[in-house]
């Protein structure tokens, strides 16, 4: 096992079956694929500050009684029919999904106060969190009344009270996460009230039904309406920082999707004030695609008894994900055009979609820019104009995905929709765009392959979740890189004296993406005939 730029990469996450060597520590541009793998002495010990930890940290739970299929029980028959009409009478539960159902419904970790979903991009990880919170809001309504006025001094104040909060960090992705919800409650025997705060009719409304119910708490009055709580609320950690009508004394199950970004220095203190505010009794549920070491530090400290449901193909690349390299030597740009023409005049891709990440606001500008002066449609989406500070986007539409994009019943996009979206990382986390996006360009990953410790897991990090935004839930796609030391004929073969070929020196971007990528399954040998056991 070889470590990029100088990180030593945990072996259970981290393995390409190269054999070791002596250049292990040699920089990276005089480095072999030959080196050796470092003993850790104890799950928390690094040899670097910044290395990517391993699962040793809390113990992975791998449920023996782990479901191969959806059943009720233990679903409720409302919402197993949900399931069905979502993804397929025959659809079967994936990794994250059955460990999920294994645990939650099990009388001794179901009440586990702590738990983390750890598992790759494009793994189902939405429903892994969704059936077990629905299925316990279904079960315990009867047991809770819902009030819309809470107790303050001086008398009463009205407020929403929601029973289940799950938190994004975008508003997009908070978007997606509703739409499912709300899918997954429509049958009429497993009805649950599922509201978003990211959707712009959402405030109004609130605001007028909360004037209407401050008007009535000071009067003989009833409500006669339908409450105003809803049972799911999906939302941003800032609009729950910055609305004081909100109480969080109802909340029974907390959901962190993208743990590894909300836990993070530009979300950690309000997601933090979310946390503090919640009940004992409420439960903390964490869910991510990449654990970097602050969020490692943070479940140490905060979360002594989490409860690990790990995926095994953690931190790698999909499986049916093929990985391109290109040179972007003279114009990056040109570089970038030339391979949407590739794609575009492909056969069997006349209405694939292409997804193109940028490091910063200004280089998506100046790619747009480009693009439009060569008449190529396409969406430049930053999210700092207006449609972001209206909480909408219209623009991504034609990309992002439904829920009838489980059943991959969505028609290929028309002739007049652009067909390339070209955006920041902030689009790279959780979304799951639709059927038709099979290709992401990273036209920046070369640049940005320091030699840095911290860098070096940085850009694992930020290619696990861009390159993840394709070949999901099974689809095939693929990732094309450009950087010229990782393109093809770019890497140097070392020949000693005698003329012997030693090894070769590969590309940044190459060794990263080998260590990336998922190990294949061992054959035996010799091959089994069969009807003949060993």
């Amino acid at each position: 096992m070889w470590r990029p730029h100088g990180v030593s990469l945990p072996v259970r996450w981290f393995s390409t079956g190269i054999p070791a060597g002596k250049h292990a520590r040699t920089p990276l541009r005089h480095r072999l694929s030959h080196p050796t793998p470092r003993r850790r002495t104890s799950p928390h010990e690094e040899a670097r500050p910044g290395e990517l930890p391993a699962l040793e940290f809390a113990q992975a739970l791998v449920p023996a009684e782990t479901k191969t299929q959806f059943t009720s029980p233990p679903l409720s028959h409302g919402l197993l029919r949900m399931v069905h009409g979502l993804l397929g009478e025959r659809a079967r539960p994936t990794t994250p999904q059955a460990q999920s159902l294994a645990h939650f419904f099990s009388p001794r970790h179901g009440t586990a106060r702590h738990t983390l979903i750890a598992a790759e991009t494009g793994s189902g990880k939405t429903l892994a969190y969704l059936l077990p919170v629905l299925q316990r809001l279904h079960q315990s309504r009867s047991h809770t009344e819902h009030a819309d006025i809470r107790h303050v001094q001086g008398g009463f104040e009205p407020c929403i009270m929601p029973r289940a909060l799950v938190l994004a960090p975008t508003h997009e992705l908070a978007r997606q996460i509703s739409e499912v919800a709300k899918v997954l409650c429509h049958d009429a025997s497993h009805k649950l009230r599922v509201a978003c705060s990211s959707k712009p009719a959402y405030s109004a409304t609130l605001q007028a039904d909360l004037a209407r119910l401050a008007r009535l708490a000071s009067s003989s009055e009833t409500w006669n309406g339908a409450p105003i709580s809803p049972d799911v609320l999906v939302s941003t950690p800032s609009f729950v920082a910055e609305h004081k009508m909100l109480s969080l004394a109802n909340v029974e199950m907390l959901v962190v999707d993208e743990a590894d970004t909300l836990l993070d220095e530009g979300f950690r203190s309000e997601t933090m004030s979310v946390l503090q505010n919640l009940s004992d009794s409420a439960q903390q549920l964490f869910v991510t695609a990449t654990i970097p070491k602050s969020v490692r530090l943070f479940f140490d400290e905060a979360c002594p008894s989490l409860v690990t449901l790990a995926s095994p193909h953690l931190h790698h690349l999909p499986r049916r994900l093929s990985v391109m390299f290109v040179d972007p030597s003279g114009s990056k740009e040109l570089a970038v055009l030339k391979e949407l023409f590739r794609v575009f005049t492909t056969p069997g891709c006349e209405h694939d979609q292409v997804l193109i990440f940028r490091d910063k606001r200004s280089s998506v500008e100046q790619l747009s820019r480009f693009l439009s002066q060569r008449n190529v449609d396409h969406v430049a989406w930053t999210g700092e104009g207006s449609d972001r500070k209206t909480r909408t986007s219209p623009s991504l539409a034609p990309f992002l995905a439904g829920p009838s994009e489980y059943l991959a019943r969505r028609s290929p996009p028309g002739q007049d929709a652009p067909r390339v979206l070209v955006t920041t990382s902030l689009l790279s986390r959780g979304l799951d765009f639709g059927p038709f996006l099979r290709h992401v360009f990273l036209p920046d990953a070369g640049r940005n392959t320091k030699r840095s410790v911290h860098a070096a897991n940085n850009n694992a990090l930020e290619l696990l979740h861009r390159a993840g935004r394709s070949a999901r839930a099974g689809r095939s796609g693929t990732v094309v890189v450009f950087d010229k030391s990782s393109a093809p004929g770019k890497s140097k073969v070392l020949i000693n004296r005698r003329g012997q070929k030693k090894g070769i020196v590969r590309g940044q971007m190459d060794l990263l993406v080998q260590a990336l990528r998922a190990p294949r399954p061992r054959r035996r040998w010799p091959p089994q005939r069969k009807g003949v056991s060993t």
